[in-house]
């Protein structure tokens, strides 16, 4: 009988009978097996109960061998349904078996999966006993998110950091490595070494037990390392040991705002309820912005006053909200015409760089770090593999950026000048600096590449200072930059809106007005109800859903992509050039962008 819910058996209930044909001998039509056992019974039960046909209610009810309790007899509609259905089909059993039966177990899972999840190559001993779920090898513990600890009072506001164990096994009062998502090797950034698990708990819904050791393949909560950590991170009781893989985010902060206080002497207070904000909610974001306004980022407008009616309610103060501010992306359309050369203050110091478009899927990539986390060798494998790059050229990356985790790149394509790894640390900290704020207007650069072609240098000045080399590669960067046709993306967002057929008019007419673009309409079966999908400037997005609602229409919203805005920025009247005097302007900068001679040496 099972068996034949799938598939082209159809059942002819005039003969009690299976056949694989869609139509009996007499030609009357003929159901599949699980349109006629299953989604029928559900489709009469809620004609039943939405058309208060009573009898038939309680005819079908005693066919299921349903009871209803008192509080539940009394229900009409839509509540007597749910409760009906709670009763009829529980998902609460029937998702736990589907997880018993279908998921893996971090036994057998953890064997194909150690190599989307461990950041270092495959041969150390971290990712074998990732692979092999060993108890008993190198202590790898992903932290996945912060739970608020609710008793005892005491420790209210503190949160329990809740992960899976992938190798070895953690006990309490272990001294760990704590990577945060920052973190990359050799460096000292987003790392505490030497921290001590306080005490362990396992989870049981709102229930806790406490826990004086757990093996890898388990779930666990640890005590004593939530200040450590924003939201995610990796433990670890060996300095060998890279990260477990941190996830692309799940919103992008395309809609920012910037707070301040009433009170100065409050500031404090503000600062904290920023930190706590960042590890209860996984939507908001929270930074300084470069000119010292605290800001808060999420993926639409509600989002981003939600988080603030929680800092308003979990602080107690008042706050002064900025008008949203939209994010911009600088990046170039064309390779530069020319290798920009710039010389360092002293003179004695000439680097020559050139800056192209990235291919926009290792862009993408990138931004969903599948890329640039990587080990050094395993990246430069996946860059040939996966995005065509020649492997010598991959192995010449020398940085992501901005932030070593974004979509811009610094090459070394230099050939035969010797000492380049000893400029090494200088130049990437100028190409972090200038793909974080970029020449237009100082927001990030997106999806560039960026060649060092050449560099040349004084005799006896080979290993000169960084004090030398930030300054003149961030400036000739820049102009690289500008010799590459520079353009400004804005984000999209994708829109569904829910309407009923009469406000479809209306909503196209909206929506084109405000520079939308309608991609799909369709009507969900079984309903009134229209689905329309369509993609909108954020910019343009701002009381959108307030304005939905006059169409009876339902919205959501969620980032899709960043598009680029018509003209070049150093095209006087274009729409790209207006944009970034508006950004230059808030930003309290200089109204035009610096001329290319400002960046761009002459021998």
């Amino acid at each position: 009988m099972l068996a034949r819910l799938w598939g082209d058996h159809f059942f002819n209930p005039a003969t009690k009978s299976w056949t694989v044909k869609p139509v009996s001998e007499d030609g009357t039509p003929l159901q599949r097996g699980f349109t006629h056992f299953v989604l029928d019974p559900i489709s009469k039960l809620f004609d039943a109960v939405l058309g208060s046909d009573k009898i038939a209610v309680e005819h079908i009810l005693q066919k299921l061998d349903i009871t209803l309790g008192p509080d539940e007899d009394i229900l009409e509609g839509m509540a007597l349904l749910k409760a009906i259905m709670l009763k009829f089909l529980p998902a609460t059993n029937t998702l736990l078996e589907t997880v018993v039966l279908n998921l893996p177990s971090p036994l057998i899972a953890q064997r194909y999966r150690v190599e989307n999840l461990y950041d270092g190559p495959m041969t150390d001993d971290a990712a074998l006993g990732i692979k092999n779920c060993d108890k008993h090898g190198p202590l790898v513990v992903y932290i996945s998110k912060l739970i608020p600890i609710v008793s005892p009072p005491a420790e209210i506001g503190r949160f329990y950091a809740f992960g899976r164990v992938f190798s070895g096994t953690v006990r309490c009062a272990d001294k760990v490595r704590i990577q945060g998502p920052k973190y990359v090797p050799s460096s000292k950034e987003d790392l505490f070494v030497n921290r001590s698990v306080t005490n362990m708990i396992l989870m049981h819904g709102a229930d806790v037990e406490p826990l004086e050791d757990c093996p890898a393949g388990s779930l666990v909560g640890i005590r004593g390392i939530d200040r450590l950590l924003v939201r995610s991170g990796t433990l670890t009781d060996s300095e060998t040991t890279l990260s477990i893989r941190t996830p692309p985010p799940f919103t992008v902060p395309v809609v920012q705002i910037a707070l301040e206080i009433r009170n100065p002497a409050q500031l404090p207070q503000l600062v904290e309820g920023l930190k706590r904000l960042s590890k209860y909610h996984s939507h908001a974001q929270t930074w300084i912005s470069e000119i010292g306004d605290h800001i808060i980022g999420g993926g639409d407008e509600h989002q981003v006053e939600a988080s603030v009616q929680y800092l308003e309610e979990e602080l107690g103060i008042g706050l002064k909200k900025s008008r949203p501010i939209v994010p911009y992306r600088e990046r170039v359309t064309a390779e530069s015409s020319l290798a920009a050369m710039s010389k360092s203050q002293n003179k004695k110091i000439r680097v020559y760089v050139k800056a192209m478009p990235l291919e926009s899927d290792l862009a993408k990539g990138l931004e969903d770090a599948d890329v640039g986390t990587r080990a050094f060798e395993m990246r430069s494998r996946r860059l040939a593999d996966a995005y065509g790059w020649d492997l010598d050229e991959a192995r010449k990356i020398w940085c992501f950026g901005p932030d070593n985790i974004g979509s811009n790149v610094l090459v070394d394509a230099t050939k035969g000048v010797a000492y380049m790894n000893e400029r090494k640390d200088g130049a990437t900290a100028a190409f972090q600096w200038a793909t974080k704020e970029g020449v237009c207007t100082e927001e990030p650069v997106r999806a560039v590449r960026f060649d060092i072609v050449d560099w040349m240098h004084h005799a006896g000045d080979a290993f000169r200072g960084n004090g030398q080399i930030i300054p003149t590669v961030r400036r000739v960067c820049y102009a690289a930059f500008l010799l590459a046709s520079p353009a400004i993306q804005e984000p999209v967002y994708s829109v569904e809106i829910q309407c009923p057929e009469s406000s479809l008019e209306g909503i196209r007419i909206h929506l084109e007005a405000r520079r939308g673009t309608v991609r799909l309409e369709e009507p969900r079966l079984g309903t009134p109800i229209f689905i329309l999908r369509a993609q909108l400037p954020l910019s343009e997005a701002f009381g959108l859903v307030a304005d939905m609602r006059s169409y009876s229409a339902t919205v959501h919203m969620v980032f899709d992509h960043w598009a680029p805005i018509a003209g070049c920025p150093l095209d006087k009247g274009s729409k790209a050039e207006e944009i970034v005097t508006a950004i230059r302007i808030r930003k309290g900068l200089r109204d035009q962008i610096p001329p290319l001679d400002r960046f761009l040496d002459k021998l």
